[in-house]
Formats: structure tokens, sequence, C-alpha cells
């Protein structure tokens, strides 16, 4: 994967961690580049305890001596980060956090990671598995992907034109008599034929399956590491962005919102938001053991009945 990536000449990444759902919950950490055909390129992975600054530091160090980077490195990421440096970042001019789309040197008009979220995707059925089972599985993923990519299948007309089927059933028709000459001129290098077959050139090893894997002659048994429970309570949904939290927020005051009274009890509920759920707000609670409204049967003190 390395070897392709650097026949692609896209020096452009995307990085983000997926957790681990099994019984060593961790984290994902994924970096993914793009292909000639503008497709995703998945060009490393790891398994770490969190998705922390430690172990971002030794991905990136890891990734970056085998790309053979150095300080003054010409390359390009792009990363989701945090959500709450949204007022961090938002105080910087848009000349230096963008700078890679206005000098070309990314050879790409991404701004959003989606390469990353296209490949996490694919790893949701096997984030629950052990962890040898998930990397396996990661493994003949990217080694059955090129498999698919390089099953283009050409027929030619008899003429100057071909017709191009894909291995999506996308179909195209190329006139070798229009351009000639010009072909390599027009568009740059990252999306010429050749740059693409150079990328999907080299393949992932077979390995041999694990009943035939030898045994180590370490004297010492390593076993799994130990999981440490991370602070606070266990996080179950996406943190949302800082643009997501002001829409809801002005969808929620746009006055779309209603009540309504209920004549027959005197109670009154409130209307959807736009999160899809009611509001508990100005519910008037009636108690199930006393039958009197203001609280409920936990809080219920045998009061009087109006």
């Amino acid at each position: 994967m390395k070897k392709g990536f650097r026949a692609c000449l896209r020096d452009f990444l995307g990085f983000d961690g997926a957790f681990m759902k099994g019984p060593f919950p961790g984290q994902i950490l994924t970096a993914v580049g793009v292909d000639s055909n503008n497709g995703i390129y998945p060009l490393a992975y790891a398994i770490v305890e969190s998705e922390n600054t430690q172990s971002w530091k030794w991905f990136l160090e890891i990734l970056g001596d085998d790309l053979d980077l150095y300080a003054n490195s010409n390359f390009t990421f792009i990363s989701y980060r945090q959500k709450d440096v949204y007022n961090w970042l938002k105080q910087i001019p848009p000349q230096h956090w963008a700078r890679s789309h206005f000098i070309g040197r990314a050879i790409s008009n991404m701004l959003l990671n989606n390469l990353c979220q296209v490949f996490k995707s694919k790893l949701v059925e096997v984030r629950d598995k052990p962890l040898i089972t998930c990397l396996q599985y990661i493994r003949e993923y990217m080694m059955k992907r090129i498999c698919n990519v390089i099953k283009y299948t050409t027929r030619w007309n008899g003429s100057d034109k071909y017709q191009v089927k894909g291995p999506w059933q996308d179909q195209q028709v190329v006139n070798m008599a229009e351009r000639i000459g010009e072909l390599n001129t027009y568009v740059h290098r990252v999306h010429w034929l050749e740059t693409w077959k150079a990328t999907y050139f080299h393949k992932v090893e077979p390995i041999k399956g694990r009943a035939m894997w030898p045994i180590s002659d370490c004297p010492i048994k390593i076993t799994p590491p130990l999981h440490h429970n991370q602070p606070g309570i266990p996080k179950k949904k996406r943190r949302q962005s800082a643009g997501e939290r002001s829409q809801k927020k002005g969808e929620n005051g746009n006055g779309a919102s209603g009540s309504q009274t209920d004549g027959a009890s005197g109670s009154q509920t409130h209307a959807a938001s736009g999160s899809g759920k009611l509001t508990r707000n100005f519910i008037s609670v009636t108690c199930s053991k006393c039958k009197n409204k203001g609280h409920n049967a936990r809080t219920c003190k045998g009061q009087v009945g109006n």
C-alpha cells in the first residue's frame, strides 16, 4: 500500500478514528489517500487503546518514517480534529488553514474528510470482533479491493472508439481520434491512466491460515493489554460540530414549535422540535396514587385532593 500510494503522486492524506465495540474497546486509527480516479486509497491503520495525543503521535511518527517525510515535506493532511476547537480555528484567517486548496499543491479539491468515512463504513461489521480477527479482515478487504478496482474491461468497435466498463457497471466511451497528442497536456499527471495503473500495480500479499502460523521461541507469553476505562461516562453519540449545534438552535427558536392544551385534563404539551422528541417543559404530571397534579407516584406524600 505504501508503494502504491507513492506511485499515485498525490501527497494528500485524511485521518480519522473509529471506536471498537468488542471485549477490548479501543480505536482504529486510519490514514486514507486518494487515487487517480478520485477514489479512496486506504494506506495505513492501527488499533490503539484510545484516541488521544499520545496514540496519534505514535501513529503519525511511524507513518512519516514509512513515507520518508521530513520537516519541510510538502504534504497536506485533512482531519476532523476535535469539534471543540471550532472557536479557536475561527480566530485564524482562512488563508492559513485552507491554504492547500488555493496553491494547488495537494492536487485535490476535497474540503471534507469523507474519504475516511467511506473506509470506516467498510469496517462496521468487524469492529466488535477480536483484535486479530479485525486486523485480518482489514488486510483482506484491502487485498480484495485492489482486485475489484482493476476489473476494467474494454471493447473495440473496429474504428477509433473503445467502450470501457468498470467493476460498478459504470460505462464510458473513449475516442482515440480526439485530442491526439494532447492527452497528457490538459490534465495533471496524477490523472493519467499510467499513474492509475502504477498505483494498483502493487498488491497486498496473502498469508497462511492461523493454524500454520509458526510458534514463537520467545520464553515470555505475550497477553493482551489490560483495558483501562476512560474517565467519565462513555459517550455513545457522535459529537456535534458547532455548525450543527447552531443550526439546531435556530430550528428550535424559529417559532415552529407550539403548545397544545388538553381541555380534559388541563395539562400542556409542546410539539416536537427539530430533534424529533417531545420536550417535558410545562407538562403537568398527575400522580397515579392520589390522582393529584404537580407530582408523581415516586414523590407522593399522600397529599389531599383539590
